[in-house]
């Protein structure tokens, strides 16, 4: 079934979540809002990115062939469609997986879309009674989570695990330290895009 899947994602001092609900064409509702508690620390774009992986992973578990994704979150949708570069490098793992995740199966692609915050079907707020609740650990679980196939294996660059490993030292770094690593961060990942072409289609 062609479906069409919102995403929001949150953070806070008390909260940090994840939600998504998917539609028909006819945006009638085929699910209620999910919604899963991240860890403390999370911030705001990673919630974002974690709300589209989730989602994505659910729809395909499900057997729904997504034919748009809607976020209110325009820095994520225009750096998933290439129009702004990703320069954070807490973003750029799950950058990776959303573009890892929307080349599974052999449908087309879905259209990426920006909507404003009142036109997000997956804000949780005030809709309770819509609202399904599930914990992180709750999620392995399921069938959400999709193993990756040797051949998608095959495509993840291995600078990924590079800046995966330098955003978690990153997080517990000085500010100071911050600045710096960040600075020289921006400008390894300008030289790379220039002179590696395969790397260019990741970031």
């Amino acid at each position: 079934m062609k479906a069409i899947l919102y995403t929001d994602g949150g953070a806070s001092p008390s909260e940090s979540y994840a939600s998504w609900i998917v539609f028909n064409e006819q945006l009638e509702p085929l699910t209620p809002i999910f919604k899963v508690s991240l860890p403390q620390g999370t911030t705001s774009n990673e919630a974002e990115y974690h709300a589209i992986i989730q989602g994505i992973q659910y729809a395909q578990s499900e057997g729904y062939e997504l034919i748009e994704i809607r976020s209110d979150s325009k820095l994520i949708i225009n750096q998933l469609i290439g129009e702004w570069h990703v320069r954070m490098p807490n973003l750029l793992p799950l950058h990776n997986k959303v573009r890892q995740l929307l080349r599974t199966g052999t449908e087309a692609p879905p259209l990426l879309t920006h909507v404003d915050s009142k036109s997000n079907q997956a804000d949780p707020k005030g809709k309770s009674k819509h609202v399904q609740n599930f914990e992180a650990k709750d999620l392995s679980k399921t069938r959400a989570n999709v193993p990756m196939s040797p051949k998608d294996s095959a495509k993840i660059h291995p600078i990924d695990e590079i800046l995966k490993q330098f955003s978690e030292d990153y997080k517990s770094a000085l500010p100071e330290a911050q600045k710096e690593a960040m600075t020289l961060l921006v400008e390894a990942v300008n030289i790379l895009r220039s002179k590696d072409a395969h790397f260019a289609k990741w970031v």
